[in-house]
């Protein structure tokens, strides 16, 4: 069935923890897993830092640029896999039809929760969902607070189980590319979009040399249905100088 939101899941039950290293050599804390009372199997995105910071000095019909390229790992850590599943057209040339969450309960049962659109991507030729990321650059200066100076606005993804976590255990995963039928990330798998991926690149021309801080959010608009809300959000500090880039400990 089609519905709004799967009513009265909370978060119950903590089951475990642990450090990962995910697909692009960050390491990261992973939050523990939880279980739905109500029990639904609900997804928890997590992202990894930034990762792979290089700047690329390039000469188009835009003018002279720096890009500031990085990859992204986004992770679930929940009881249930991030299932979409979208209207199929029958118009071939359509670019852009509603997409859905399908979430299942323990027995089987599953609801279907609009989040929003799949929209065709030209430049890698299967559909994403809309507004899956964000990318936001902060600049860090003289202990002030960080002042938003750039943004990549809404960034779409294709869902791909893509990388195991590593105490994931091996077994295969049901998914069918990037198309409309089905995009899953299963429980203890990852998503990478690598720093050479059209749109993984903010502007930073007009920047000065300095301290940067890099956030990246999954699902920004809080349009899907989550074990955890608070969990989506991944920083990485940076140094920029001229073309080069590196990160920063903190």
């Amino acid at each position: 069935m089609k519905a709004s939101a799967p009513r009265g899941w909370m978060a119950a039950l903590l089951l475990a923890g642990a450090l990962l290293l995910s697909g692009e050599g960050q390491r990261l804390a992973v939050p523990p897993v939880r279980v739905d009372e109500d029990g639904w199997l609900l997804p928890d995105l997590v992202v990894s830092p930034a990762a792979h910071l290089w700047v690329e000095v390039r000469d188009d019909e835009k003018g002279n640029r720096r890009l500031l390229h990085f990859a992204t790992t986004v992770w679930n850590y929940g009881s249930g896999p991030l299932e979409l599943v979208g209207d199929v057209p029958d118009d071939p040339a359509v670019s852009r039809v509603r997409a859905w969450q399908r979430v299942t309960r323990r027995g089987g049962a599953t609801m279907d929760l609009r989040v929003g659109d799949f929209v065709y991507h030209p430049a890698h030729q299967h559909w994403h969902l809309n507004t899956f990321a964000r990318y936001d650059l902060y600049a860090l200066a003289d202990g002030r607070p960080p002042r938003l100076v750039r943004t990549s606005g809404k960034v779409t993804f294709c869902i791909l189980s893509s990388d195991r976590a590593p105490t994931t255990p091996v077994y295969p995963v049901d998914q069918e590319g990037c198309g409309l039928r089905r995009q899953v990330l299963e429980p203890g798998w990852g998503d990478t979009y690598g720093s050479y991926t059209p749109g993984q690149d903010i502007d930073v021309t007009s920047l000065p040399d300095g301290e940067y801080e890099l956030r990246t959010t999954a699902d920004p608009e809080g349009a899907l249905r989550e074990l955890d809300e608070d969990d989506n959000v991944s920083v990485t500090r940076l140094l920029l100088t001229g073309p080069s880039v590196r990160p920063l400990m903190e």
